[in-house]
């Protein structure tokens, strides 16, 4: 109960062996695009089951509690969910090493109340999900904060609760600070109130005695040690420490105002060229954010900012035609 879609990745020429492994449905964990699966976990799921020469089987949870009701059952493997390492996991699973590490945020709308102390959220509306390490977090706090009261819901993700604080229909909420980097760009009205817990591990968990366990080990090991890890945390995490409000804002109106103008002309042009789309929607946001008749102070010109001399090279006569400069830059 509470499972959804499950995704079958071949990832080796053994057909006996299947890793299943329980995660969430979000940006930061697993998530379906039109290009196939994608999200961290999923992608290092991926790098396991080919560590142990398996088949990766992944469904996906809709409550906290179903990932560990998985792990009980036997109908799971491992989670590999983006779960925050506790005393009160670690009570009854096997934690893995710790791949990341997380601070939990506690967030709030722009233009309303923001709490500066743990002791100023006492009478606050503060949203979490169920048997979240949130909730966890919250609970310890409690032990010296009686009057501390939120709401748990099993009903919502962290994406949910994002949405509902943008929306202004509720005051608080809390969320990993990898979450909160990931989403940031899309949620303009949002920011941190105060980080209410030191850094903490994230680590997939096993059932007890599970002799997976060992090779979960083996696995995180050999990738930290040959650079895997790093490679993946940079690739969705790396941006992080760039993006402003400012700049979230501004390329949240350009997505909605601007992109869907010259989108399948990037993909046309990314095709013909044998270029990654998105690293050309990337580039040319970067450069001009898509505006073809854009200028510099220094003379470089369009949606690619071609120098002259780059121009006549790639034989682009028009660097303010907006297909010319797009093929010349690529």
């Amino acid at each position: 109960a509470g499972c959804q879609k499950q995704t079958e990745v071949t990832v080796s020429n053994n057909p006996i062996s299947v890793i299943n492994v329980i995660t969430r449905n979000s940006p930061t964990t697993y998530y379906e695009h039109r290009n196939g699966p994608m999200g961290f976990e999923y992608e290092l799921a991926k790098l396991f089951a080919d560590h142990i020469d398996a088949k990766l089987n992944i469904t996906t949870a809709h409550k906290m509690d179903d990932i560990f009701s998985s792990l009980d059952n036997g109908s799971a493997d491992l989670a590999a969910a983006g779960l925050t390492q506790t005393p009160e996991r670690d009570a009854d699973y096997q934690a893995s090493q710790s791949y990341n590490d997380v601070k939990q945020l506690l967030l709030y709308r722009y233009g309303t109340y923001r709490p500066r102390k743990i002791d100023q959220l006492v009478g606050k509306d503060i949203w979490v999900v169920a048997n979240s390490s949130h909730a966890e977090n919250l609970r310890r706090l409690q032990r010296d904060l009686p009057e501390l009261a939120w709401t748990e819901s099993n009903e919502v993700e962290a994406l949910d609760l994002l949405e509902r604080l943008e929306n202004n229909e509720i005051e608080h909420t809390i969320i990993d600070s990898n979450e909160y980097d990931t989403h940031k760009a899309n949620f303009t009205h949002i920011g941190v109130a105060l980080t209410i817990s030191k850094p903490q591990n994230i680590a997939w968990y096993t059932a007890k005695e599970n002799p997976i366990a060992k090779q979960v080990d083996d696995f995180f090991a050999a990738i930290k040690k040959d650079g895997r890890l790093k490679g993946l945390l940079d690739n969705h995490y790396g941006h992080a420490n760039t993006v402003s409000n400012r700049g979230s804002r501004t390329f949240a109106k350009k997505i909605r105002d601007t992109y869907p103008k010259y989108e399948s002309l990037i993909k046309e042009i990314a095709s013909q060229e044998a270029t990654d789309w998105a690293l050309l929607a990337a580039v040319s946001y970067q450069e001009s954010h898509w505006n073809p008749k854009a200028t510099s102070p220094t003379g470089v010109r369009g949606m690619m900012m071609l120098t002259r001399v780059t121009a006549k090279e790639m034989k682009v006569e028009n660097r303010l035609d907006a297909r010319q400069s797009l093929v010349g830059g690529t």
